[in-house]
């Protein structure tokens, strides 16, 4: 199962700018996936922590490159974690 997570991407930029620690965007993150695809409670905590991982790895760029005039690298670094996060859960839904 392939999944589109362009708009939860777009709900997890809304979301940092909410000032949400990387936990409660985690969860919320797997939440909705939870609900929207009616995850087993070990692809729940899978997606957690890799949402977990994914917010922390953000947090990191953003706070190294909050002062940098290019804010194109942080784009792109953020895009590819995104991306990565992204990938992992598709596994996890297309093994389960």
């Amino acid at each position: 199962m392939i999944v589109d997570f362009e708009r939860f991407s777009a709900w997890y930029e809304v979301a940092a700018k909410q000032k949400k620690t990387p936990e409660e965007r985690a969860q919320k993150r797997a939440d909705i996936l939870k609900e929207k695809l009616s995850l087993t409670d070990d692809q729940y905590k899978q997606v957690y922590d890799i949402s977990l991982s994914q917010a922390n790895e953000m947090k990191a760029v953003w706070e190294s490159t909050k002062n940098d005039q290019d804010k194109t690298a942080r784009r792109e670094k953020m895009k590819a974690i995104r991306d990565s996060g992204n990938t992992q859960i598709n596994s996890i839904l297309d093994t389960n």
